[in-house]
């Protein structure tokens, strides 16, 4: 078989092809540049390679990578529609080409994994395309746009999968990833009346009575995240807007897409408006409940959402 060269304008954004570049000769087409994989010393990074012209550019493209479909899925929805038995493709030998490429960019991406854990300030500064083009191409979900998530360590066992979606925050508090624990082990410097209330509805015991390792085991099978992600203002007295919730839309699929909740459970009726619309279109089961610090909600109103939640979600995993 003998293929020309693909025209820059015939690129489509996201997808890998086949083609000769200087550190690698298969690479992601990213809408600007390639992302292939190189050799720095003893390890092997991300490169950006320009598209090849008469006076610049390293990566000629002559095929696209054929992914596949899968055929058979494991389910409809979330991963289960993402793995299956069975894949059809075009390309037969893809994985003879792909493989080393495969353990490459997976070495980067544990490296990278690695660095940011340790708050490396280096890996801090990759460009997020370049993360997430090494995540599409090891199947994993892309990074969400930067924001503050909590998703507990067994959120993904079938039992679980439940985000709690709060509406806004407001002063300068720690991330969820330190301030859940802080809280779990009753050392935040103040109370935290929805989290309280969130685990006195939903956990069948009480905060204040619970031990360590009760508030840690609750917290473990959930996610959580607010809709508005960045602070309404320095006090409670402060709320979100209309304006705040318009531009909170435009994230919240992206965010729903890396979670993969099996539900949502929407805290606050002004916020349902917005975030009940992009939650339906993804036909993930949700119910709004009334907001946990409302005045006069009681925690069996509160109860009742969950447990309706929970038969919803039951429900859609039966289809």
């Amino acid at each position: 078989m003998k293929l020309n060269v693909i025209p820059k304008a015939k690129l489509v954004e996201g997808r890998w092809y086949v083609g000769r570049g200087r550190n690698g000769n298969v690479a992601l087409w990213n809408g600007q540049n390639f992302l292939t994989i190189g050799m720095k010393f003893a390890d092997a990074v991300v490169k950006t390679e320009p598209y090849y012209e008469e006076t610049s550019g390293c990566f000629q493209p002559f095929s696209p990578v054929d992914e596949g479909k899968i055929i058979n899925p494991f389910g409809k929805q979330g991963w289960d529609a993402h793995y299956g038995h069975l894949l059809e493709t075009s390309f037969q030998n893809e994985t003879l080409v792909m493989d080393k490429l495969h353990q490459n960019v997976k070495a980067v991406h544990r490296q990278i994994e690695a660095d940011l854990a340790e708050g490396d300030p280096k890996a801090k500064g990759l460009p997020r395309g370049e993360l997430n083009a090494a995540r599409k191409f090891l199947g994993m979900p892309p990074l969400p746009p930067a924001g503050d998530l909590w998703i507990g360590a067994e959120f993904s066992e079938p039992a679980n999968g439940v985000l709690i979606l709060g509406e806004s925050t407001y002063g300068e508090d720690p991330p969820l990833s330190k301030y859940v624990p802080s809280w779990c082990r009753g050392e935040l410097p103040k109370s935290d009346r929805t989290f309280s209330r969130i685990f006195n509805a939903f956990s069948g015991a009480k905060s204040s009575s619970a031990s360590n390792a009760e508030r840690e085991a609750f917290w473990a099978t959930i996610a959580f995240t607010n809709f508005v992600q960045q602070p309404v203002g320095p006090t409670n007295k402060h709320k979100a807007s209309s304006k705040h919730f318009s531009d909170a839309v435009k994230s919240l699929s992206s965010y729903l897409r890396y979670i993969s909740p099996r539900g949502v459970l929407i805290l606050g009726k002004g916020q349902a408006e917005f975030s009940a619309p992009a939650i339906r279109d993804m036909k993930i089961p949700y119910v709004v409940c009334p907001h946990p610090t409302g005045y006069g909600i009681k925690t069996a109103t509160l109860k009742d959402k969950w447990n309706e939640l929970q038969n919803k979600k039951m429900t859609k995993g039966n289809e």
